[in-house]
């Protein structure tokens, strides 16, 4: 017999607990930084859910390691960031927005990197791939084109403030430019000058033969002019 304090109650053989999960959602946390030589770039947090720490970034010519900070008109360049996760469990991804130096490069995508880290006396995590920059004559996100030296020289002192430091781009020719710059120049009918070059007909024969010694497909001819001429040139603009 059951004890009198236990009577008309039932034992019972199991035990269910309920419990209430709650479940929420959070935002991923990103970090932003100034990207010097103008841009910008934002990374996005792991798993974990902590801001990436921006140690430095900063932008380089492709095989430059001694600084950073510019790049050449017209060249290639390497978005850097030096990225660390305060959480421990690394940072997920990375982009930066340069389309103020090559236009169309807004999100850039950076990856872990693995060589030629290190610029100056900073190695950065991560790094681009190689961009190539817009052509010109820049400064910051201004770039203007020039005929000469002289014209050179007037826009210099009269597009850009007093003691700037401008970057001055050459090209040798049509096969040295980058499209971007050869349809805004070379292509374009509203900014291209033509020149019509006549020769006397007493000089047509001697010219001939010259440009084609000097601009056909037979570089032993170059080779042989340079020789015999190198020793009467007075100015030679390199």
């Amino acid at each position: 017999m059951l004890p009198a304090r236990l009577r008309g109650v039932a034992r019972p053989r199991f035990l269910v607990v309920a419990a209430a999960v709650l479940v929420t959602a959070v935002a991923p946390a990103v970090a932003s930084w100034t990207v010097p030589g103008t841009g910008s770039g934002v990374a996005q947090a792991s798993p974990d859910f902590h801001a990436p720490s921006v140690n430095s970034a900063t932008i380089a010519p492709v095989g430059m390691t001694a600084a950073g900070g510019g790049v050449r008109a017209g060249g290639q360049f390497v978005v850097y960031a030096k990225l660390t996760d305060p959480g421990g469990t690394g940072v997920a991804s990375a982009r930066s927005n340069v389309s103020a130096l090559a236009a169309g490069a807004t999100s850039v995508v950076l990856s872990p990197c693995v060589s030629s880290c290190t610029i100056g006396a900073t190695t950065y995590t991560w790094s681009s791939a190689p961009v190539t920059a817009d052509a010109g004559l820049t400064q910051g996100t201004k770039s203007v084109y020039a005929m000469d030296d002289a014209d050179r020289e007037a826009k210099t002192k009269g597009e850009f403030r007093s003691g700037a430091k401008v970057e001055v781009s050459r090209f040798k020719g049509l096969g040295e430019m980058p499209p971007s710059q050869l349809k805004e120049t070379t292509m374009d009918p509203a900014k291209r000058t033509l020149l019509k070059v006549v020769a006397p007909p007493d000089e047509r024969a001697r010219t001939s033969q010259l440009v084609e010694s000097l601009m056909g497909r037979r570089p032993e001819l170059r080779f042989q002019f340079i020789q015999e001429k190198a020793r009467t040139v007075e100015e030679v603009d390199i």
